[in-house]
């Protein structure tokens, strides 16, 4: 064996035969020497056995037709863009995308969630791109993006069935934590997150050198990422970081950007 560690290598292989004659060959190796560009990340599920699937599509960002997988008719007349690219995850969740340089938008779907989505997310070649973890939303039985009454009159029709191999098409999108009974763990589920809607998210890059919203000392309290939320008790994603300054500090916004809300809102006060 022989490891390549140029882009180019030239290596002599020779071959002696039971007479004791010797053929040389002369092998000439190129190596592919393009950075690996890629776009990963990991979902989270209700699976109650922390078996995480889910459908991850790649498409080009902000395109109504993606040129190279031609396009799909909805029974509506609407055109439906095919994905460049389509995963499933892991048991762990996890998955990637093996891209070329751009700007993407990445949807992560599963039957019975809620479709969340990630735009505009700018990859330069050689990058290495992280979207984090995301906890998708059970309870979309009927697939309209919000989980309202309709859902839940189908699942309370379907309590009390097991699922087997003859009613599995039919009924898994009701049992949200796949333990293999529609119950009333389900229904909880789904009544938790009862009124929430799918979400399109714009991506921003944490890489992105941004300056400090105040310009005192101050204390991060609460960090981005999955967390038990301290008015609930839910744990689910924070979008956001927490930071305690002095009082009456300015606040700077940390790059360009454009202002969609200027008021009091419940909750988080002066916006």
């Amino acid at each position: 064996t022989f490891e390549i560690t140029d882009a180019e290598t030239e290596h002599m292989i020779i071959i002696e035969a039971e007479d004791g004659s010797k053929t040389i060959y002369i092998l000439n190796i190129t190596k592919d020497m393009t950075p690996v560009t890629t776009i990963s990340g990991t979902i989270t599920t209700e699976n109650t056995n922390k078996k995480y699937i889910a459908t991850i599509k790649l498409y080009k960002a902000g395109t109504e037709e993606t040129e190279t997988t031609g396009t799909n008719t909805t029974e509506t007349g609407a055109t439906e863009t095919t994905a460049l690219k389509e995963v499933e995850t892991g048991e762990d969740g996890k998955y990637e995308f093996d891209v070329e340089a751009g700007t993407y938008d990445v949807v992560i779907e599963k039957a019975g969630y809620l479709k969340y989505t990630l735009k505009n997310i700018e990859i330069a070649e050689g990058d290495k791109i992280d979207l984090g973890e995301n906890q998708l939303i059970a309870g979309d039985i009927n697939g309209d993006g919000e989980i309202e009454i309709s859902d839940l009159v189908g699942l309370n029709d379907n309590v009390g069935t097991t699922i087997t191999d003859d009613n599995k098409s039919q009924k898994s999108i009701y049992d949200l934590n796949e333990d293999g009974t529609i119950d009333k763990l389900d229904r909880n589920i789904l009544k938790k997150n009862y009124g929430k809607k799918a979400k399109t998210v714009k991506w921003i890059n944490p890489e992105v050198g941004l300056i400090k919203p105040i310009t005192t000392d101050y204390v991060i309290t609460s960090k981005y990422g999955m967390r038990k939320n301290p008015v609930t008790g839910e744990t689910k994603l924070h979008s956001g970081i927490d930071i305690v300054g002095e009082h009456h500090t300015p606040i700077i916004a940390v790059a360009d950007g454009e202002v969609t809300y200027a008021g009091v809102q419940n909750g988080y006060g002066n916006c």
